[in-house]
């Protein structure tokens, strides 16, 4: 298992694919057990580092470690809300953006950027128009509509450039692949700051709070080459609720 997972780092196209039209139990188990283990991989290293980065503190107990690691949890939601966006709305949006234009498709592509304009830079994310927009106030309302017309016009404007410049686009993806994986894994695990109180400090060590979900975001690609983008969902949705209903028990 490392020796693959070492030559999936340092080759992600030279994953040999298995994609299958239907469900595998057994490979989903057997992803998602391997799925927690590379989490609590690059959770342990999370925190040994920082530990290790507060030499001032004597203690654990009210240091801007401990506040950093104990607002690492998923921010606080209804319980339906939780399970509607943490569970299974967010997964399936996380794979549709940042996994599936992993194998090159015109229509993937194109609307993982379409969806990834709408979730994160539009100031009208999916949290904030099922769970904050007033749609009685007209402002509100003609912000998400805009937004989508956006998100529309990208999704057209980018297929078009496909359609016509098809094998510029194969040529690009085939020379720096590698360094588009890297860095749709890098967005993804930069995505989750914004699971945490943004301070001085916890912008100083984003890349260390993020490193966990990169390791998580390798692996899903990987499970989206070898097995196909369902396969990858799910384990994201099993994975996420697994987590969330962790920490929902913790919390009480």
């Amino acid at each position: 298992m490392y020796n693959r997972a070492v030559r999936f780092i340092k080759d992600p196209m030279g994953v040999v694919s298995d994609r299958k039209t239907k469900v595998n139990c057994i490979i989903l188990l057997k992803c998602f057990l391997g799925l927690l283990v590379v989490k609590g991989i690059g959770n342990v290293l999370k925190l040994g580092i920082l530990f290790c980065s507060n030499p001032i503190a004597n203690s654990l107990k009210d240091t801007w470690v401990m506040d950093f690691v104990m607002n690492s949890s998923p921010q606080s939601y209804s319980v339906i809300d939780t399970i509607i966006l943490g569970i299974v709305i967010y997964p399936i949006i996380e794979e549709l953006i940042f996994r599936a234009p992993l194998v090159l498709n015109k229509i993937w592509l194109s609307f993982s950027m379409a969806l990834l304009y709408l979730t994160f830079f539009s100031g009208t994310s999916l949290n904030y128009i099922v769970s904050r927009c007033d749609w009685g106030n007209l402002q509100d309302v003609k912000s998400v509509a805009i937004n989508i017309l956006i998100s529309i016009a990208i999704y057209y404007v980018l297929s078009q450039l496909y359609s016509r410049y098809a094998v510029m686009f194969g040529s690009f993806y085939a020379k720096y692949y590698n360094w588009l994986l890297y860095v749709f894994c890098s967005l993804f695990a930069l995505g989750h700051l914004f699971n945490v109180d943004i301070t001085y400090y916890s912008l100083m060590l984003a890349p260390v709070f993020v490193l966990p979900y990169f390791f998580s975001a390798l692996f899903f690609s990987y499970v989206r080459l070898k097995y196909g983008l369902l396969h990858s969902i799910l384990i994201h949705i099993m994975t996420n609720g697994l987590l969330i209903g962790f920490f929902k028990i913790f919390e009480k």
